[in-house]
């Protein structure tokens, strides 16, 4: 008993498509609801997607966005009963009795720095100080 293997022509061989199966049947064409179904549920998948990112973002974004920004300098200054030395956006006013009066407009989170410390008051876009002090420095961030 021997074993050969049988050389076939090309010819024989039979080209297997994607419409045919193995027990050469054709298989059924895709239909156009099936289609149209497979559309819709990837349309929604991206839709679902998007609106995920969308609620992360009015969720986690001002979060992410106060720890990832670095405050900003709002306005900065150097001040004696005289008049300004130097400033940055801030506008020196007046200086009456004890009081420092500079034109800067309000950020809604801020962070006043003075120096020596000195209590601060705003009222509408101006910056009251009451100090005994001859100067003030002052730096308001914008956080």
């Amino acid at each position: 008993m021997t074993t050969q293997i049988e050389m076939v022509e090309d010819e024989e061989i039979e080209q297997i498509h994607e419409k045919k199966t193995l027990l050469h049947k054709s298989v059924p064409k895709k239909s156009t609801f099936y289609n149209c179904c497979r559309a819709c549920m990837v349309l929604t998948a991206m839709v679902i997607f998007v609106l995920m990112l969308v609620q992360l973002w009015s969720n986690y974004g001002e979060y992410i966005q106060n720890r990832v920004m670095a405050p900003s300098i709002a306005g900065a200054g150097e001040f004696n009963r005289d008049g300004a030395i130097t400033q940055f956006v801030m506008k020196y006013h007046q200086w009456t009795n004890n009081t420092l009066h500079i034109n800067i407009t309000k950020p809604t989170s801020y962070m006043v720095l003075t120096a020596p410390d000195t209590p601060h008051e705003w009222v509408e876009d101006c910056l009251t100080f009451t100090t005994d002090s001859t100067d003030l420095k002052v730096i308001v961030y914008s956080m």
